[in-house]
């Protein structure tokens, strides 16, 4: 998986794209952060749940059928405006539900671990796709909030890869005009160009 950091960044920068000229809904903005890192919560039962099981680690919450039942019920707690998604809920549940689904295509570009039950719970079969150039980041607590995770390359790969890209998303945002656009432009561009390279090398 990429780390948790990166499936928040990614929502968080898609809640902004999604409301490119007014300001974007203080729930919209949450739930967007959020809901992406919430298919890991697998990973807390790993000790008593087998991998390989259906409610496994990227099993049944890292499946499509979860990301949008999830992205329905997350839905229901935020109020469109009218002059956002047009005031339609069902609109709201399928943007926050694409958000979570998000979570499980890029594990399965990820370079480790098992695939992801994409159908689940219908079937179990664990899928990868062929371009897999995300490093795995270890399933560690201690990894994540301590200095081995700055010392260690696969997680400034990752960086590579995901920040450019979100960061022009908010930068566009963020600052209107020509500014904003430069700044938009320059981040995106090196982060296509960090996704050419390691492509390149995968």
């Amino acid at each position: 998986m990429p780390t948790v950091f990166s499936h928040a960044l990614l929502g968080y920068a898609a809640a902004e794209l999604a409301v490119p000229r007014r300001p974007t809904p203080r729930g919209l903005r949450l739930l967007a952060t959020l809901l992406p890192v919430l298919p890991d919560a697998d990973s807390l039962f790993m000790r008593w749940i087998p991998y390989e099981a259906p409610f496994g680690h990227r099993g049944f919450t890292h499946s499509l059928f979860f990301a949008f039942a999830l992205g329905g019920l997350a839905s229901l707690v935020l109020r469109p405006r009218s002059e956002i998604f047009g005031g339609r809920r069902s609109v709201c549940a399928v943007f926050l539900g694409a958000v979570v689904a998000t979570h499980g295509l890029l594990d399965a570009m990820t370079d480790g671990g098992r695939g992801i039950a994409f159908f689940a719970p219908f079937e179990n079969e664990r899928y990868f796709f062929d371009f897999r150039p995300i490093p795995v980041a270890p399933i560690s607590v201690r990894w994540f909030f301590s200095g081995r995770m700055f010392a260690d390359p696969d997680f400034w790969k990752e960086v590579l890869l995901f920040w450019p890209l979100c960061a022009a998303a908010i930068a566009g945002k963020a600052f209107p005009g020509p500014r904003g656009r430069f700044a938009a432009g320059f981040l995106a561009g090196f982060g296509v160009a960090s996704w050419v390279w390691v492509g390149l090398l995968a």
